[in-house]
């Protein structure tokens, strides 16, 4: 059996493609009547009847039974009065009127000429009358996108512009906050790196566009008690001048610069280094400055060298140095002796600790200076003394 509706097979007395149910009555007449069509049709089909040849009085017995009476024809007339059956128009055409006491299952079909509307709210359905973009709520989704993620997951549902203008802005704040990370990142790397190798070695660093050229002052007038055109110190028992070339300095010391970088470093005219640690055989160590006082770029070996100093805090065996009047590493700590020695200290600092340092300077020449410090207050832990060129 077939769906009136749609011609589709019936399962039982339902269509499964439109949902039309078909009256039980009417489903077993259709059934009756298709199971009966074969067996009807058979034997017309398996075998041809005999035709008897007829005789006169069979003839005139025939000609007597066909000749239709009044009782016969009144009989066999159709019936005039019997009502005819209503021609029903199939399920979803105008007109269409389920049977008693079944559903109508038709699917729903949009108007002609609408689209499907799929995802569009319910009909009655009123958006909240505040649902609009918030510049305020944008911002802050912007600069916090966490936050704004948090409102537009609440609020997506009631106020769905509101939430979808949010969300957008804590996105691209979210964006804009790991591409400027990663440009402070890189920025920061490469300052490091740049500061990694300007102090990373404590050796040889040199005069930079901060730092002043060598410009000696032969105006003013030398007011301290160091004789700065003839400095001379004890190192190891042994007496030297400053400034002096490196190659004397090493031959009469033995105190040779430890860093290969820094016997291989270059000065350009006026240039100077930073103090670099010299040893020598006995695991003696010291610090020394080098100065180029001429006009065209030598090496650190064919530098004077303008500067001694020596630092017993570190705890390593240090180079035995007598500098001026007799003071050295290990002497009691006085500043009252000192300026009875040297004069009055061009600058003094006490710290609560017992820390303490007293300098002198030329007059002459600004890059001259002699300092000593103390760690506790009482003993001299650490001497330097530099001395350059006259001009």
């Amino acid at each position: 059996m077939f769906c009136r509706n749609c011609g589709t097979e019936m399962q039982g007395n339902v269509c499964p493609n439109c949902g039309y149910q078909e009256p039980q009555a009417q489903a077993e007449d259709v059934n009756a009547s298709e199971a009966s069509a074969p067996e009807a049709a058979a034997p017309e089909a398996a075998s041809t009847p005999e035709v008897p040849v007829p005789d006169a009085a069979s003839n005139a017995d025939s000609a007597n039974a066909t000749a239709p009476n009044a009782d016969n024809a009144n009989a066999t007339a159709p019936n005039a009065a019997q009502p005819a059956q209503p021609n029903t128009p199939p399920q979803g055409q105008p007109g269409f009127t389920p049977p008693a006491g079944q559903p109508y299952a038709q699917p729903y079909t949009p108007p002609a000429g609408q689209p499907y509307a799929y995802g569009q709210p319910a009909p009655g359905y009123a958006p909240a009358a505040d649902d609009k973009k918030s510049v305020g709520l944008n911002v802050l989704s912007f600069f916090f996108p966490v936050i704004g993620l948090i409102i537009y997951l609440t609020t997506k549902k009631d106020k769905p512009i509101r939430a979808k203008s949010m969300g957008k802005c804590a996105l691209a704040g979210f964006i804009v906050g790991i591409v400027l990370s990663i440009v402070m990142f890189i920025v920061s790397f490469a300052v490091g790196m740049r500061a990694l190798e300007d102090y990373a070695d404590p050796g040889l660093v040199l005069q930079d566009d901060a730092t002043p050229a060598f410009t000696p002052d032969t105006n003013s007038q030398n007011t301290s008690a160091l004789d700065w055109q003839n400095m001379t110190v004890v190192i190891d028992d042994v007496e030297i001048s400053l400034p002096c070339t490196y190659s004397e300095f090493t031959q009469k010391t033995g105190y040779v610069l430890e860093d290969s970088e820094n016997l291989a470093g270059q000065l350009a005219e006026y240039e100077y280094t930073y103090l670099m640690s010299a040893e020598n055989a006995a695991g003696q160590e010291m610090d020394i400055r080098c100065f180029n006082s001429g006009a065209a770029t030598v090496s650190v070996q064919e530098s004077l060298v303008v500067g001694v100093a020596v630092d017993a805090g570190w705890g390593d065996p240090v180079a035995d140095i007598v500098f001026p009047q007799n003071v050295k590493v290990g002497d009691a700590y006085d500043l009252n002796a000192f300026r009875e020695k040297f004069g009055e200290p061009e600058s003094t600092y006490t710290g609560d600790s017992g820390y303490a340092t007293v300098s002198w300077g030329d007059d002459n020449d600004v890059y001259n200076g002699f300092e000593i410090v103390t760690s506790d207050g009482q003993t001299v832990e650490e001497i330097s003394l530099d001395v350059y060129p006259a001009e």
